[in-house]
């Protein structure tokens, strides 16, 4: 085999917090839960290359392709070219690296003869990017921060066929991303310790109020959650602001409809200016999609998505490398030469 293709869906932390345990080997201070959003998608070809790549121009890469070279040269010496495209813009704020990095431990392991269960490629994923393992998964899954005898792979907790009654809208803002350090960043504010140990249970309490289909549990744990998050961050050293007037006019619009008309909705939040609305039924998401428009607000409705998929007819690729770059800077290439 010469090339391997695959497609994974990125995914939005439920739960989100900027502490490692250890950069080195990808483990955060809190158990992390994701959901896979299936209205966005990438695709990755992996081949072998026809020259070898030696030493291919690293010094203008951006630190995702150099973080996929290195990813890639920790498990062969073969030369090997990556194409990655994304259906969505990735200036957007979602985070392609989480699809990116799985889509490229997927088609290594493919590609490479590595094992494919879900477990392993989600833990040669993690390597890359701690939210990969969790698109290799899909669905609402869970990721460990890491311990002595705890699994480094991602662990579906929910499949879309267990969701089919929620929507997540995704409403856009746009804000100045510039290349930042947000675990330094958090690292730095005089809260993260404290907050870290108010969330240190938090995945496991949505997962048991998501069976529970209890939603004012939800949108408390939720919306208390992004706010302490961002609190981290907005206390750090930079004296960051990351919210935009529309992320607080969607605050408060979807708080609007849940306490004041008794819709089954609350947002969730990770890092830039984006709000992620979960809707409990298809009529919230259709008053969720009317008000937003309404306000001329840009968005995009998701279901919940499913795992990494294999494809039966990969596309042709040239000797270029574009990898979906965190925080939505868009996909840069370097020619291998």
């Amino acid at each position: 085999m010469r090339s391997a293709s695959v497609s994974a869906n990125p995914v939005q932390g439920l739960t989100c917090f900027h502490q490692y345990r250890d950069r080195k080997l990808k483990t955060l201070s809190i158990d992390m839960l994701y959901t896979s959003l299936d209205a966005f998608e990438t695709r990755t070809t992996l081949a072998l290359a026809s020259r070898q790549a030696g030493s291919e121009k690293r010094g203008g890469s951006t630190g995702d392709i150099r973080r996929a070279y290195d990813f890639l040269g920790s498990l062969t010496d073969l030369p090997l070219a990556i194409e990655s495209e994304n259906d969505f813009d990735p200036d957007i704020g979602l985070g392609s690296s989480s699809s990116g990095f799985a889509c490229i431990a997927g088609a290594a392991s493919r590609l490479l003869g590595l094992p494919e269960q879900p477990t392993e490629v989600s833990r040669l994923a993690r390597q890359g990017s701690f939210s990969a393992a969790a698109a290799v998964t899909g669905g609402i899954s869970l990721v460990r921060s890491g311990g002595v005898g705890v699994p480094t792979f991602a662990e579906r907790i929910f499949g879309p066929e267990e969701l089919p009654d929620l929507s997540v809208v995704v409403a856009f803002s746009r804000y100045d991303k510039a290349n930042r350090d947000f675990y330094a960043e958090a690292n730095s504010s005089p809260i993260v310790d404290p907050i870290r140990d108010v969330c240190s249970d938090l995945a496991h309490t949505i997962i048991a109020s998501i069976e529970a289909r209890d939603i004012d549990r939800l949108a408390m744990l939720s919306e208390r959650h992004s706010i302490m998050n961002y609190a981290v961050l907005h206390t750090g050293s930079s004296n960051l602001l990351l919210w935009q007037p529309e992320t607080v006019t969607i605050m408060h619009l979807v708080r609007s409809l849940r306490t004041g008309d008794g819709l089954p909705v609350f947002y969730s939040m990770n890092t830039g200016a984006n709000v992620f609305v979960y809707c409990f039924s298809d009529d919230a998401r259709a008053r969720v999609e009317a008000e937003l428009a309404e306000r001329g607000l840009p968005f995009r409705s998701s279901k919940v998505g499913g795992a990494l998929r294999y494809l039966d007819e990969p596309p042709a690729i040239g000797s270029a490398l574009a990898v979906p770059v965190h925080g939505g800077d868009g996909p840069a290439s370097v020619h291998v030469s």
